[in-house]
């Protein structure tokens, strides 16, 4: 009789043990589990979209950018504009130029002589997610028993999944680049300087990222690549530009 309680006793303490350690050890899962999914992505995902009527003979053709005041904006606040200092501006307009002579363009001599005018502008948005997150705290165990499944020494509790809810913080950036295409109003004699001049739009591209926040500066190359992404591109049409983030380079969009 003393030998079955002893037996018993030793039999609960087993039992108190193992419901402990799975606790703190589930818990140390759990936290570990929500620490990895706010990681950033390896992944750089932007969304694309382009408008256009790019003229046939537009190669050689001068142009000149500009480089608007950013639009920045929170969550039910009014949005607020800002210039970028002169240096970062004109950093950004080189990445543009530098895709633009890709399609045969040539920089203006001077500003009144650029037959393309070149528009850049930003606007950048804040807010908070929230995130529903499945979290695990797992027993560790042998054998079977009650409501529980034995896996190679893991016993998993169907009251031990649970839903938390995170808050995290989200940011958004729209680059839109608009290019005018400056032409004579004379019976479409062509671009010549001093002559009457109009202007009619013949590209607008809009890229996209909505992620974990991200400083200016380092998203705005994958935004001037992806919004450059299939030169002039289709009317209305939006695709995905995804890029590594630790080398730069281009993924395949899935």
């Amino acid at each position: 009789m003393f030998a079955f309680a002893a037996a018993q006793h030793h039999q609960i303490h087993r039992r108190v043990y193992r419901r402990v350690a799975g606790r703190v050890l589930g818990g140390l899962i759990g936290s570990l589990v929500l620490v990895l999914a706010g990681c950033a992505s390896p992944r750089l995902a932007t969304t694309v979209t382009h408008f256009q009527q790019w003229p046939a003979h537009a190669k050689g053709a001068g142009y000149t950018v500009t480089v608007e005041p950013v639009l920045q904006a929170e969550v039910g606040k009014i949005g607020e504009t800002f210039i970028l200092p002169e240096l970062e501006a004109q950093t950004y307009a080189a990445y543009v130029g530098q895709h633009l002579q890709a399609q045969g363009l040539v920089p203006a001599a001077r500003p009144e002589q650029a037959r393309m005018l070149v528009n850049i502008s930003i606007q950048s948005r804040k807010g908070v997610v929230e995130v529903r997150e499945p979290f695990f705290r797992p027993a560790l165990g042998v054998g079977f028993g009650g409501a529980h499944w034995h896996f190679g020494g893991l016993w998993m509790d169907p009251w031990m999944w649970e839903d938390r809810i995170s808050r995290r913080p989200v940011q958004s950036y729209t680059l839109q680049v608009r290019i005018a295409d400056r032409h004579s109003t004379t019976q479409n004699k062509g671009y010549a300087p001093g002559r009457a001049q109009s202007q009619m739009p013949v590209f607008d591209g809009r890229a996209e990222y909505t992620g974990s926040p991200v400083a200016l500066h380092k998203i705005m190359p994958y935004l001037i690549r992806a919004v450059f992404d299939g030169f002039p591109g289709s009317n209305g049409h939006t695709h995905r530009v995804v890029f590594d983030r630790k080398t730069g380079a281009q993924l395949p969009a899935r």
